[in-house]
Parts: structure tokens; C-alpha cells; sequence
């Protein structure tokens, strides 16, 4: 598991799929938005850029102060 982004309430976490050889458009495995607090997995998806959406979305109604 890699951690993509991380902020004080929610990170992204990417489960990289090593079976299958990454071709462009397709997934590298499944990307989870994790809240920090309490390890619940609010969002999983095998496209990146909706779970970084989702992050940025969460992180933002948390306000400034929940930024690393």
C-alpha cells in the first residue's frame, strides 16, 4: 500500500495491483480515501483522479487547519 496524499483528517491510499503489466488508461490497482480517525474507507475506486477529487473535497470541508 502506497500513500498517495495525507492530510489530518483523510489520506489516499493506492493497493497496486502487481499481477497485470500497467497499460495507459487502465488501473494500477485500487485507490481507497481513508478517514484517519477512525480507519473507515469513505471511497474506493480504480481511478485515481476520482479519489484524489474525494480527498480534496473531504480535506477542504475540514477547513485549512486539517492540512499537513
Amino acid at each position: 500500500m502506497d500513500v498517495l496524499r495525507e492530510s489530518a483528517s483523510h489520506r489516499v491510499e493506492l493497493d497496486e495491483d502487481t499481477a497485470k503489466l500497467h497499460q495507459p488508461h487502465k488501473s494500477w490497482g485500487t485507490y481507497r480515501v481513508v478517514d484517519i480517525r477512525t480507519a473507515e474507507v469513505i471511497f474506493a475506486t480504480p481511478n485515481r483522479d476520482k479519489a484524489i477529487g474525494v480527498y480534496e473535497f473531504l480535506t477542504h470541508q475540514a477547513g485549512p487547519a486539517s492540512y499537513r
